[in-house]
């Protein structure tokens, strides 16, 4: 019988290559970029001179992956042959991009949660990108180079906050307490001080990241890359200039992995360590495992359901995990995070609003907020809803369970693709313990080394797709659907978002030039250029109660606009306390001042306290404000009721403080004078 040879395509000219390798660059690009500069909102990272808070630059960042990849996609189909390879992410990637619709449009914060959408979803697009132009290992190399040597220069740099630059910040703060305070919005003598101090006197080791455990992560993936490339020199040294090649790379692997030293991440080492055995084992029962694979495939899955059923009985039982404080504070993140799942089953709560969302579930007892649950698949599920959740480990494992329960054997460039995957599985374990991921920086490489894995293993196949001319009817839709993508990018995201953050940054100038007017002036501006924000609104409000402190004398309209200015951003974000809580003042501080109306403003008051009460039942101090309004109002049942709420709460938190803090002088999250007060005001009205 004869053979029919595999017929094979020369699907690129050298004018190709040079694109491709420009759209390459352009990838690498962003994320040097996004690496040396970082973006994060986490208030300990405002003392990193490189941390960027300005959402226009995420924004902007998302625009150039996105386009970049509607341009790349539109070059290929308007080329003379048209040749696209499935990933295996492209289904995945619409499921989540629904749920990201969906969640949105219930979301209390859209503007948040259009702009996490995006930043959640480019990275995912520049994969697919880099997926199509990873044709050659040659390609590959140059991105894993790339990570190995971002891994080598965060390595330094977290040298140089050990030994040097952690001690100077400290040394700064010592000096002038109250200015980096004030910079970092913290008052002074406050809970949120005590915080800042505890992670400024730990000396947390970030490299170039917001966090200790996130450094830990990226080089968890930045080592085992380098371990990949070690290993692949080491089986070709006998090619020119093997020494050399090797020496180099076994420097850029000392230096990556001596990030976990200095990051003292225990999570990230854990995974480090299982990463290790993971490819001990797999070297060494190889032919075993890929006999086997299913089967592995399936123990695995069922180890890890039990795991979880008895792990989750533990922490119900005993109200913590086995092990420190992290795994104490991580299952009240983790239940709290549950029962908000399960009040928001269909969609989440909207992505990037869990912050607002948390203080309703959060653990009477627990010390501190948090922004996110420190486990990527509640982080996922509790903002974007199942569907979301299900879209985004699709996009994932899909490609990973395609490389696994392929019978490709695993020659060299396999071996460095399997290596690859065992650094990528270890890194998602760590992330089920901390939010690294979630970084912009850690997001992309990520997304870029699972395409790279993606790309080895399509690599390998022998059949390769067939160019094909697109027809015009083809054509023209898809520019015109790009044009229509752009246009609404720019409109509805970028725009808005550039606009009112320009006119926030006017007001802050004016602000410092004693120019209080056309602060507030500025402030209405930014609100009406972006009329889903809630925040020019908010600071407007506070603004303007901060100018009537500063001058009671001016005319209550001062505070009359204050309310105006905070019940604007409550419509804009009805899930954030924060602005009941400063509404609520204003009403009290209005029936202090027009007396002819008092109790009609304790009464908004009192009705403001009340849904600040149900936003966030277990703060102690909210209680205690919607008690003394009540005991304004000669509700002292209600007052009693809360003064004893407040009571129970701080007890709480006293003692988990003294369970994490064993002899350390407690601090008071409500304040000692606001401790003793209630207690004799319970004293009294019980008396009476």
């Amino acid at each position: 019988m004869k053979k029919h040879s595999i017929k094979t395509y020369k699907t690129k000219t050298i004018t190709q290559e040079i694109i491709e390798y420009l759209f390459l660059v352009l990838a690498l690009g962003i994320m040097i970029t996004r690496t040396f500069f970082t973006e994060g909102i986490n208030p300990q990272s405002s003392i990193q001179k490189l941390t960027i808070t300005d959402p226009t630059y995420t924004l902007t960042i998302s625009a150039v992956m996105i386009f970049a990849f509607l341009t790349f996609l539109l070059w290929k189909i308007y080329s003379e042959k048209f040749s696209y390879r499935l990933s295996a992410i492209e289904f995945p990637l619409l499921f989540f991009i629904t749920a990201a619709v969906i969640s949105s449009c219930f979301a209390s914060n859209k503007r948040v949660a259009i702009s996490e959408s995006i930043a959640m979803i480019a990275p995912v697009i520049m994969a697919l990108m880099l997926v199509q132009i990873f044709d050659s290992y040659k390609k590959i190399k140059i991105l894993l180079y790339t990570i190995v040597t971002l891994g080598a220069l965060c390595a330094v740099y977290a040298a140089a906050q050990f030994f040097w630059i952690n001690d100077l910040i400290i040394e700064q703060y010592q000096n002038t307490p109250n200015a980096f305070l004030a910079n970092l919005a913290i008052r002074n003598g406050s809970y949120q001080q005590m915080l800042f101090e505890h992670s400024l006197y730990s000396k947390d080791v970030r490299g170039f990241f917001t966090t200790g455990n996130s450094a830990g992560s990226f080089a968890l993936l930045a080592s085992f890359t380098a371990i990949a490339l070690m290993i692949e020199k080491i089986k070709n040294r006998k090619e020119q200039k093997g020494k050399l090649k090797i020496f180099i790379v076994t420097i850029l692997a000392l230096l990556t992995f001596s990030a976990f030293a200095l990051t003292k991440s225990k999570g990230a080492i854990l995974a480090a360590v299982i990463a290790v055995a993971m490819l001990i084992t797999f070297l060494t029962f190889k032919k075993y495992i890929m006999k086997n694979r299913i089967s592995i495939l399936v123990t695995v899955i069922l180890l890890l359901i039990l795991c979880l059923s008895l792990i989750v009985p533990y922490g119900v039982r005993h109200g913590r995990l086995p092990g420190g404080n992290s795994m104490l504070v991580r299952w009240q993140y983790w239940s709290a995070s549950f029962k908000m799942s399960l009040e928001h089953p269909f969609t989440g709560v909207g992505p990037g609003n869990f912050p607002y969302y948390y203080p309703h579930y959060k653990n009477p007892a627990a010390l501190e907020s948090v922004s996110d649950p420190h486990n990527f698949v509640l982080t996922i599920l509790t903002q974007f809803g199942p569907l979301g959740l299900i879209g985004f480990l699709a996009a994932v494992f899909i490609p990973l369970f395609n490389i696994f329960l392929s019978d490709t054997e695993t020659k060299s460039k396999n071996l460095t693709c399997s290596i690859l995957v065992i650094a990528i599985v270890a890194f998602l374990i760590h992330n089920c313990i901390d939010f690294a991921i979630f970084e912009p920086a850690i997001l992309t490489i990520f997304w870029a080394m699972l395409a790279a894995v993606t790309a080895m293993h399509l690599n390998t196949k022998k059949s390769k797709p067939a160019p094909i001319k697109l027809h015009a009817l083809i054509q023209t839709p898809s520019l015109l659907f790009a044009v229509v993508i752009a246009a609404a990018y720019f409109y509805y995201a970028l725009m808005p978002v550039t606009k009112s953050m320009e006119k926030t940054k006017l007001a802050n100038a004016a602000i410092k030039n004693a120019n209080i007017n056309q602060a507030h002036i500025l402030l209405a501006d930014a609100a009406n250029a972006d009329t889903l924000t809630p925040n020019p609104s908010a600071f407007n409000g506070r603004l303007y109660i901060q100018h009537f402190n500063i001058s009671p004398t001016t005319s209550p309209q001062m505070l009359i606009k204050a309310k105006n200015s905070l019940t604007k951003a409550i419509k804009r974000n009805k899930a954030d306390f924060k602005n009941y809580e400063k509404l609520s003042d204003c009403y009290i501080t209005l029936s202090e001042t027009q007396t002819s109306k008092r109790n009609e403003w304790l009464n908004y008051a009192l009705d403001t306290a009340k849904k600040l009460v149900k936003l966030y039942p277990g703060c102690a101090r909210v209680h205690l404000k919607l008690a003394k309004t009540a005991e304004r109002l000669n509700k002292k049942l209600l007052a009693i009721k809360h003064y004893k709420i407040a009571v129970t709460i701080e007890d709480k938190y006293r003692k988990q403080f003294q369970v994490m803090y064993p002899g350390k002088k407690i601090f008071s999250r409500l304040g000692d004078q606001n401790y003793i007060f209630i207690k004799q005001q319970l004293k009294l009205l019980t008396e009476e």
